[in-house]
């Protein structure tokens, strides 16, 4: 049965050589159309990032950051709120809703490649 599958070096060498040529002809005869469906492919993923980033900047993360607020005014009012937690807050809440501001000014600073 092995000897059905061996192949002489120079069968090999032309088995290789006519796979190559064959991919260079689909290479160069495919179509162009191919490549502009490709702008489409990713829209579901696309769709469930959009879908994330309105979650969390609509009322569910202006919630979580009411009751980020209100725990710094508790610990505040208890006597025990450091400047480091504070500021982690307020900056942790200035970076999730800023967040579409900030990519698209950095976007605009260095060019949006297309």
């Amino acid at each position: 049965m092995r000897k059905l599958f061996r192949l002489s070096h120079l069968h090999r060498r032309r088995l290789l050589a006519a796979g190559i040529a064959i991919a260079i002809a689909q290479l160069a005869f495919s179509d162009a159309a191919h490549a502009q469906s490709l702008g489409q492919a990713f829209s579901p993923v696309q769709a469930i990032f959009q879908a994330v980033v309105d979650f969390v900047n609509g009322p569910f993360g202006r919630l979580c950051g009411i009751i980020a607020v209100m725990s710094l005014g508790f610990l505040a009012w208890m006597g025990r709120l450091s400047w480091i937690i504070a500021g982690s807050a307020a900056l942790g809440i200035g970076f999730v809703f800023g967040a579409p501001g900030m990519v698209d000014a950095m976007i605009a600073l260095v060019g949006s490649g297309t």
